[in-house]
């Protein structure tokens, strides 16, 4: 028996069986069984916990590059107005008291028409 005749051995903790290959995006059918480990993917051949592993791994990459750009944009922003703390950045609605005002403002009259509506249409 050469080493091409034996069948692969996949351990234990590489044991996920998916319905879609996440390197090929083939998917899986009944019939694939018959010809293939149900831990791999019949197309490309891949082990599915290894390729969901490099997955996990760009994400965990691209994660750290959005952090990495978020505390860029917040060194940037606190350099051109020192006075801005660290729990105004990120995309807060009210940046100053006249836009709050304005804003509570708006909310009080919408509120207003809604309970006239209300009351017009009851």
């Amino acid at each position: 028996m050469t080493i091409k005749d034996e069948p692969a051995v996949i351990p234990q903790h590489l044991r996920l069986r998916l319905e879609k290959c996440p390197r090929c995006t083939y998917e899986r059918h009944e019939e694939d069984d018959a010809f293939s480990s149900p831990f791999e993917c019949p197309k490309c051949g891949v082990v599915y916990a290894l390729a969901m592993e490099e997955v996990r791994r760009l994400n965990q990459g691209q994660q750290l590059q959005d952090e990495a750009e978020l505390a860029e944009m917040r060194r940037r922003a606190q350099a051109k107005d020192p006075s801005l703390g660290g729990s105004q950045l990120g995309g807060a609605m009210f940046v100053n008291r006249a836009g709050s005002a304005t804003w509570v403002a708006v909310g009080v009259g919408l509120l207003a028409l809604g309970v006239a509506a209300l009351f017009f249409f009851l």
